[in-house]
């Protein structure tokens, strides 16, 4: 899990090969990540609050905006 810099955002990562972004305010899910083919272990948000990298036991590495939108892929076993 990562903790936007304005503290309104959650983001958490999952073994169902997913990721949330929670709004705090509401506690209620605003996006959800899909797009990783194996359980995601870390997340984290830019220090913008603007995007959110991703790293999964299918090891790649995914860059998204917060909307769920995959901007970037790398799945050369970066990590």
């Amino acid at each position: 899990m990562s903790l936007s810099n304005d503290n309104n955002f959650l983001i958490s990562s999952s073994w169902d090969k997913t990721m949330r972004l929670w709004d705090l305010k509401t506690c209620e899910t605003k996006s959800l990540f899909t797009g990783h083919s194996k359980e995601v272990f870390t997340c984290s948000f830019s220090p913008d609050n603007r995007q959110i990298i991703s790293a999964g036991a299918d090891s790649g590495i995914r860059l998204w905006n917060t909307r769920g939108e995959n901007k970037f892929i790398s799945e050369e076993s970066n990590h």
